[in-house]
């Protein structure tokens, strides 16, 4: 009966009159003929694809606006794939279309990915790698002007999204950056 109640929605007690009434109830999302229904099992692969593609950015840019805005997006959209999730059943399977593996999704699991998005993690290696792309930056430019010109620049676009990272990790890099001007003041001085 397991599988035709998940099939058909119905339960173990259902009658017959029960479900000739239905039809002037309203129906549940979780039943498989439902439009809804079949509409929300389509958006999960899209949604975790989503998840993908938004974990793949915010592990590789350096970019402030797209790490930044791809944060915000990826948390909005897992809360979404979420709620999808809880409306199927609390679970999905579905061949993942960036891996091309068998994927289960519970709707449990999503919170501690949210949690980890969240977490200093992300931020830390974004700052390390934006750190690190502005020093090859400057190692690249010949004059300590362009250089100087460089690291202020810089600061000023990471400055929008100072309230979206820790203060530590902020003035980190606002240290990272004024140890540079200092090297730099002395090869002119020097």
């Amino acid at each position: 009966m397991g599988l035709l109640k998940k099939l058909f929605g119905l339960s173990e007690t259902s009658k017959v009159e029960e479900h000739q009434d239905s039809k002037s109830k309203k129906v549940e999302i979780n039943r498989p003929t439902d439009p809804n229904y079949q509409i929300a099992i389509a958006s999960i692969p899209v949604m975790w694809k989503q998840y993908g593609e938004s974990l793949r950015l915010l592990k590789n840019t350096i970019h402030c606006d797209t790490y930044f805005d791809r944060k915000d997006f990826v948390i909005t959209r897992l809360g979404s794939l979420q709620k999808t999730i809880n409306l199927v059943g609390g679970s999905d399977s579905f061949i993942d279309p960036m891996t091309n593996t068998d994927i289960t999704v519970y709707s449990t699991d999503i919170d501690g990915i949210i949690t980890d998005i969240k977490s200093d993690k992300y931020d830390e290696a974004f700052i390390r790698r934006y750190a690190e792309a502005l020093n090859f930056k400057i190692s690249s430019l010949k004059t300590s002007k362009a250089k100087l010109n460089n690291i202020f620049k810089w600061q000023q676009w990471i400055e929008p999204y100072k309230g979206k990272l820790s203060p530590e990790l902020f003035n980190e890099f606002k240290l990272y950056c004024k140890k540079l001007e200092v090297k730099i003041n002395r090869e002119i001085e020097g």
